[in-house]
């Protein structure tokens, strides 16, 4: 199976092989799985590359890359606003309050203190964790993951 370069924007019908058809425009393709990615109906939906059996484009119906990713929402800007963050601590301070851990925060200063050494700044996620005690980070990291797995 060839890769399909020059084809972004492009009609695409799939077939794989279970039988099935699936019909969307043509965004990516992994090189590696041959997995794909189509647009259609306002998703994308992915084509896993071991299922396909065969596909083929048609050049006369097109969607643009720059329209299909406005569609996709790939543009906008991700980051959280101020009211999403102020939630998000007040979610992390409630749930290391629930179990116990021993914090410092206010309302003006937007770091979360954990045990006097462990800092959790915004965007308040796992990855944004810094102190020089490894075993506390750890634990620190892992109640944001569980609090990440209640609230989502």
């Amino acid at each position: 199976m060839d890769l399909p370069t020059n084809n972004v924007g492009e009609w695409a019908t799939v077939t794989l092989k279970s039988g099935l058809t699936r019909q969307g425009y043509f965004y990516t393709m992994d090189p590696d799985s041959k997995s794909m990615i189509l647009y259609a109906d306002g998703k994308a939906f992915v084509l896993l590359g071991h299922s396909i059996q065969h596909y083929q484009f048609d050049k006369t119906t097109t969607m643009n890359m720059k329209e299909m990713e406005k569609h996709l929402r790939c543009q906008e800007d991700h980051l959280p606003t101020k009211q999403q963050l102020v939630e998000r601590k007040n979610g992390l301070i409630g749930y290391m309050e629930k179990h116990r851990i021993p914090i410092t925060h206010s309302a003006d200063d937007p770091v979360i203190l954990v045990l006097g050494c462990a800092r959790v700044e915004p965007p308040y996620v796992s990855t944004s964790t810094s102190g020089d005690n490894v075993i506390l980070l750890k634990r620190v990291r892992d109640l944001i993951t569980q609090y990440d797995q209640t609230v989502y």
